[in-house]
């Protein structure tokens, strides 16, 4: 089955441990991470390692294959590929541990395998095979422009092009982020404002 691009800014659209301080050999402790003002330092977050990192990343995608099954999503045929997709992430896991620990280029593989992974459940269940779910709404009431829709789902979309509105999509999202933190100063909202803006005008119109 083919993907549009459509289907990819979609994924785009859907989107969204602190260091390890050691004391030097022979030296004076490192000091303690930062602190925020009045902001006590938490806990300690235990560390997850990679093996944990990928059970509990597939558990969610196992999940998430569930769902689009219930809901009429995915047809059988798309169950099985992403089934088999899982089944092989899980014997790379098991060959990673065999020696008992996942080396860091392991891990960075694993990872590079459920983001694939993750990609395809998203495309099946937003195809048009199952019921498809829809892609093109970035609120209740902004809703992607029919010619900006019309060019996302052609085939023929130069990689280019298609860069360039990845590009754009994944820096509205970025920006999106930002603004809902209260670390930025009016000078610096009041700038991010007006180029999320530009960008939402370019390709979404409210309704």
């Amino acid at each position: 089955m083919k993907r549009s691009m459509l289907v990819v800014i979609g994924l785009a659209l859907a989107c969204s441990s602190g260091p390890v301080f050691a004391a030097p050999k022979g030296g004076r402790p490192a000091p303690p991470p930062r602190t925020r003002p009045n902001q006590e330092a938490g806990p300690a977050r235990r560390s997850i390692n990679p093996n944990e990192r990928t059970d509990a990343r597939q558990n969610r995608q196992t999940q998430r294959i569930e769902e689009g099954v219930k809901k009429g999503n995915l047809t059988p045929a798309e169950v099985g590929k992403l089934e088999t997709q899982q089944k092989s992430i899980e014997t790379m896991q098991q060959s990673f541990v065999a020696d008992g620990k996942i080396t860091r280029p392991e891990a960075q593989q694993l990872r590079q395998q459920l983001d694939e992974a993750s990609r395809c459940i998203f495309a099946e269940k937003h195809d048009a095979d199952g019921i498809a779910k829809p892609v093109y709404r970035l609120g209740e009431n902004v809703i992607l422009k029919d010619e900006i829709a019309q060019k996302l789902g052609d085939e023929n979309l130069p990689r280019q092009a298609a860069r360039a509105f990845l590009g754009d999509f994944h820096r509205m999202m970025e920006i999106k982020k930002r603004l809902a933190t209260g670390t930025l100063s009016d000078a610096q909202r009041a700038q991010l404002q007006v180029e999320y803006n530009k960008l939402l005008n370019t390709y979404f119109v409210t309704k």
